[in-house]
C-alpha cells in the first residue's frame, strides 16, 4: 500500500489538542474530542463472518475492520466505519455510516506507482420513506453520487538519497503528484467539475513548501462541447494557458470521455457534424488503435496505456478517414450508407475539392480487404492511409508544440 498519508500529512501533536480542549472547556465550549470508542474489531474474515450484515461487501474483499464510535454530548449518535481489504491487505473500500444510515464511501484502486480514491456521497431516494422504515431498507433504496475523484502518484528520487540536512537517509526521497476532481451537486456529474493538479515538493526537507506547483480550472460540459473556465496557476508553474488543447489535457485525452470529446473537436473542424458519427471507445481491437467504418469511430482500449499524443494522433487519423469517405459521397461516387448520407446532408462539393476527392475514390476502390497491416505495402501506401497518417502527425505535432504543457499533464496519465 502506498503510505501517502504518512509521508505527506503533517503530524499533529496530541498535547496541542489537550491544551486547546482545556481552553475550550474553561470557556464553556465543547471539547474538540467529543467522540468515544464503542466497539472495534480488526482482520475479520469476510467468508467466515456470520454476524448481522446490512451492507454490501466488495467483490475483492477478503477481510475487514469495524469501528463504532459515539459522542459524549449525544447518547443517540453513532458512527460506523468499515474498511475492506483485498488479498494483498490493501484497502479497497471504506464505508462511513451515521446512526445506521450510509453517509459516504471511498473506493481505492492501485497502479504501479499510483492509487486512485473515489469518494461518493449517499443520496436517499426521493420516495417518501417514513421514519419507522429500517435503516437497511433505506440503504438499499438509496444510491451513491460521485463527489471527489483523486489520483495520487508517488515518484521516487534514488539519486538524492544519502546525507540530507546532515542526516543519513536510507530511504529514497519522494515527491507526490495529485489530480483532484470535484463534481458539482448536479445529477449529471459531467455538467461541471473543478479539477486541480498539484505537484508537491520533494519530502525530507529537500525542497521548500513554496516549491509546490498548482493549476486548477472548471470544466463545463455542454452537449458535445466543453469549456474550461476559472483557470488559475501558481507563479512558479511555467505553462501556456492559451494552449488550444488545454481543456483536453485537463480531462485526459486517452480516457473514454477524452476520446469522445477529441473526436467531436476534429469532426467539427472537418464540418461533419450533420452526419452524426458515433464514437465507441474502449473496444477490443487487437493491435489496432482505432478504425472508421460506415459512420462509426472505434478506439482500442489499448490507448489507455499509451501516451496522450498517441490518442490525439489516432483520433485525428480516424476522423480524417471519416472526412475522406464523406468527400467520396459528396462526389457522388459512394456506395456505403455513410457516403450516401454525406451526399444528401452535406453541401455540394466545391470545385477545388473535386481533384482530391477523385483520388480518395480511387484509393477506396484499391483498399485491401485482407491483411490490413503496416507490413502490407498495398495498405501502407494507399492514398487514404497516407493522408490520414499526415493528419495524425500534424495533430500530434500541434499537441506537443507546448513541451511544458505536454510533459506536465502527461505525467498524471501514468498508471
Amino acid at each position: 500500500m502506498l503510505k501517502i498519508n504518512n509521508l505527506f500529512t503533517p503530524k499533529i501533536r496530541s498535547k496541542g489538542f489537550k491544551i486547546l480542549n482545556k481552553c475550550k472547556t474553561s470557556l464553556g465550549f465543547k471539547p474538540m474530542r467529543d467522540y468515544k470508542l464503542l466497539y472495534k474489531a480488526e482482520n475479520i474474515d469476510v467468508a467466515a463472518y456470520t454476524g448481522k450484515r446490512d451492507w454490501l461487501v466488495p467483490h475483492e474483499a477478503v477481510s475487514f475492520n469495524y469501528v463504532k464510535v459515539g459522542k459524549k454530548s449525544d447518547p443517540d449518535f453513532t458512527r460506523e466505519i468499515l474498511s475492506f481489504y483485498n488479498e494483498n491487505n490493501k484497502i479497497i473500500t471504506r464505508l462511513f455510516r451515521q446512526n445506521g444510515l450510509n453517509v459516504k464511501k471511498r473506493e481505492y484502486s492501485y497502479g504501479s506507482i499510483s492509487r486512485t480514491i473515489c469518494t461518493r456521497d449517499f443520496v436517499l431516494p426521493k420516495l417518501d420513506l417514513k421514519k419507522e422504515f429500517p435503516f437497511f431498507l433505506k440503504n438499499l433504496a438509496g444510491g451513491w453520487c460521485d463527489k471527489i475523484f483523486e489520483l495520487q502518484i508517488v515518484e521516487e528520487y534514488p539519486q538524492l538519497k544519502g546525507c540530507i540536512n546532515k542526516k543519513n537517509i536510507d530511504t529514497n526521497p519522494m515527491g507526490l503528484y495529485t489530480k483532484k476532481v470535484e463534481y458539482s451537486g448536479s445529477d449529471d456529474k459531467d455538467s461541471a467539475r473543478n479539477i486541480t493538479f498539484t505537484k508537491y515538493p520533494i519530502n525530507l526537507g529537500i525542497q521548500k513548501p513554496s516549491a509546490k506547483k498548482v493549476i486548477s480550472g472548471t470544466v463545463l460540459k455542454k452537449g458535445k462541447n466543453i469549456e474550461l473556465t476559472n483557470v488559475t496557476k501558481s507563479d512558479n508553474l511555467d505553462l501556456n494557458l492559451d494552449d488550444e488543447f488545454l481543456k483536453f489535457r485537463f480531462i485526459d485525452p486517452r480516457s473514454d470521455e477524452g476520446l469522445r470529446l477529441l473526436s467531436d473537436y476534429y469532426i467539427k473542424q472537418k464540418g461533419l457534424e450533420a452526419l452524426h458519427i458515433s464514437v465507441s471507445p474502449s473496444v477490443e481491437m487487437g493491435s489496432s488503435f482505432g478504425s472508421f467504418r460506415n459512420g462509426e469511430l472505434r478506439y482500442s482500449q489499448n490507448l489507455q496505456s499509451m501516451t496522450s499524443r498517441e490518442a490525439v494522433d489516432t483520433v485525428a487519423h480516424e476522423v480524417e478517414h471519416a472526412y475522406q469517405h464523406a468527400q467520396i459521397g459528396r462526389l457522388g461516387k459512394g456506395f456505403s450508407r455513410y457516403e450516401s448520407e454525406a451526399e444528401r446532408l452535406l453541401p455540394p462539393i466545391e470545385y477545388d475539392e473535386i481533384k482530391e476527392a477523385v483520388k480518395y475514390s480511387k484509393a477506396s476502390s484499391d483498399y485491401p480487404v485482407e491483411n490490413v497491416t503496416v507490413d502490407n505495402p498495398r495498405y501502407r501506401n494507399n492514398y487514404l492511409e497516407v493522408k490520414a497518417r499526415e493528419a495524425g502527425q500534424k495533430a500530434r505535432d500541434l499537441y506537443m508544440a507546448d513541451k511544458s504543457n505536454f510533459y506536465f499533464f502527461d505525467f498524471y496519465y501514468k498508471k
